[in-house]
């Protein structure tokens, strides 16, 4: 979805500039994390098999970074691995 406006994004953007590149990275993986933690919070409500849990978790958070070919291997080799532990 894109329905911001163009003057409002450039403020947007302008406010977030005025923080240094290490507040503006702190914030970031800040905001990584709490979506992360809000993720595996409704993940647990759903899933109790703690594998699959991180199968899931795994494919939710890199979903776009993969292929759908790379995420089948990469969710077998997790399972594989913890099966194994």
């Amino acid at each position: 979805m894109n329905d911001t406006d163009k003057k409002i994004k450039e403020i947007q953007r302008d406010m977030l500039m005025r923080f240094s590149s290490q507040e503006r990275l702190k914030m970031g993986s800040s905001m990584f994390t709490s979506a992360r933690r809000l993720m595996l919070a409704r993940l647990k409500t759903e899933i109790t098999d703690p594998i699959e849990l991180q199968v899931q978790f795994f494919e939710q958070t890199y979903r776009s970074d993969f292929s759908e070919i790379q995420l089948v291997k990469i969710s077998t080799a997790i399972r594989q691995y913890w099966k194994r532990a």
